[in-house]
């Protein structure tokens, strides 16, 4: 049997780091023997800015502890030139997203893994303007693929 992967954007972690009860807490903690679970280097950046800007020890304390038991991938070379298509193209076309959002969709595409979101509206815009279909998930539609 084929091993499930998927990569959880950084709004899916802190869901999970802020609330055990959560969708996002419920995917991770069940798929934690069925699935492996990534993170691009782009959202431990995102994980570790806003506690060390706000000085929340407690928090990064979390964010440690969380990244030492998935996978990081790396923002190399091919995601780069990936995440230079796919923002070129959303401009060309009038519809420029954040940066952080098409690093991370690049580094999915480029590993062939879904994507985990709660920005369904980026990463859709994404698959639906340039050619980079990207498999966005929920974390209540992940859920069903690891049942």
């Amino acid at each position: 049997m084929e091993t499930l992967e998927f990569c959880l954007d950084t709004n899916v972690v802190i869901e999970f780091l802020k609330d055990r009860n959560s969708a996002a807490s419920k995917f991770i903690n069940k798929s934690k023997n069925k699935a492996r679970l990534f993170v691009t280097s782009i959202t431990v950046y995102e994980l570790f800015y806003g506690p060390k800007y706000s000085g929340y020890e407690k928090e990064l304390d979390d964010v440690k502890s969380f990244l030492l038991w998935v996978t990081v991938l790396p923002f190399d070379a091919e995601s780069a030139k990936i995440a230079a298509e796919i923002d070129v193209t959303l401009h060309k076309k009038g519809k420029p997203i954040g940066l952080r959002d098409v690093f991370i969709a690049a580094i999915c595409w480029k590993n062939k893994i879904p994507i985990i979101t709660r920005n369904i509206t980026h990463f859709n815009l994404i698959a639906k303007e340039t050619e980079y279909k990207l498999k966005i998930l929920t974390p209540e539609k992940a859920m069903q693929e690891i049942l």
